[in-house]
């Protein structure tokens, strides 16, 4: 998807000798600015419309899955994808089964045994996340293992969107 983009933004901005890097990190600035600037990013314009350009968005949120799905969570080349989640999961066991976290990997230890800092008592909760986060506690917890439709196959259209779908979008 980023290729056909780079070409179409080069040739309509004389000059301005876009690489596919180059492209691939504007597109990311958008989530970046919108954050910052508590507004819509004016850069999502340049990736939106008819031919080439209404393929930018799909694209670069089927990559976000990719890597999401093939770095962080179920597969190679990160096969340590569920253990990275494997504090956050021990975490909201001890609050399913109001007891202690049991846990001796990357969670905080002085912060969890304290009832002030680590409440068991409560009939709702929050927690606070980063999106790269979330598919390895899905790994972890064990959603979407299934081992049918990995993302990346022609096939798999279930998989696609699911940063997206389950990890809100920023600049929607």
């Amino acid at each position: 998807y980023i290729p056909p983009l780079t070409k179409y933004l080069n040739t309509h901005a004389p000059g301005a000798n876009l690489t596919s890097s180059d492209v691939y990190n504007l597109m990311t600035l958008c989530r970046f600015e919108t954050l910052a600037k508590v507004t819509r990013s004016k850069f999502r314009g340049i990736f939106e419309g008819e031919g080439v350009l209404g393929k930018g968005w799909e694209g670069f949120e089927y990559v976000g899955d990719l890597d999401m799905y093939h770095g962080t969570g179920y597969e190679q080349p990160q096969p340590l994808g569920k253990t990275q989640g494997v504090g956050y999961t021990n975490e909201l066991l001890a609050r399913i089964t109001l007891s202690p976290v049991s846990d001796h990997t990357q969670t905080n230890t002085t912060r969890d045994s304290s009832p002030l800092t680590f409440p068991l008592n409560r009939t709702f909760y929050v927690d606070f996340l980063y999106d790269n986060q979330m598919i390895a506690i899905y790994a972890s917890i064990g959603l979407f293992n299934d081992k049918e439709g990995r993302a990346g196959s022609e096939e798999d259209e279930r998989q696609k969107g699911m940063e997206c779908e389950f990890i809100g979008s920023v600049w929607e």
